[in-house]
């Protein structure tokens, strides 16, 4: 009789044990969620503003389009490829 007795405490820590891991693990999953959902600070993220910013960012914007249009154009004479690997004919 004693050795059941102790086979169901066995159980039972066992099963509480595992009630408090799931109960642990659902409660950071909540609390993870609501701080997901809370707004961000205004000036964090934002990048600095300074004097020349839309002048520097309109010249970024006209080099990058023209090097994107050349290398797309290399690509559609090349048939996709802007180096050609060895072993394919020209």
């Amino acid at each position: 009789m004693n050795l059941k007795n102790k086979k169901g405490q066995t159980v039972t820590i066992f099963l509480v044990i595992g009630l408090i891991i799931i109960i642990s693990a659902l409660l950071i999953i909540i609390l993870n969620r609501e701080e997901a959902k809370e707004p961000l600070e205004t000036g964090a993220g934002k990048a600095p503003e300074f004097a020349g910013q839309t002048e520097l960012k309109n010249y970024v914007d006209e080099c990058l389009q023209d090097s994107v249009l050349q290398g797309l154009e290399i690509m559609r004479l090349q048939g996709g490829y802007i180096e050609i690997p060895d072993g394919i004919e020209t």
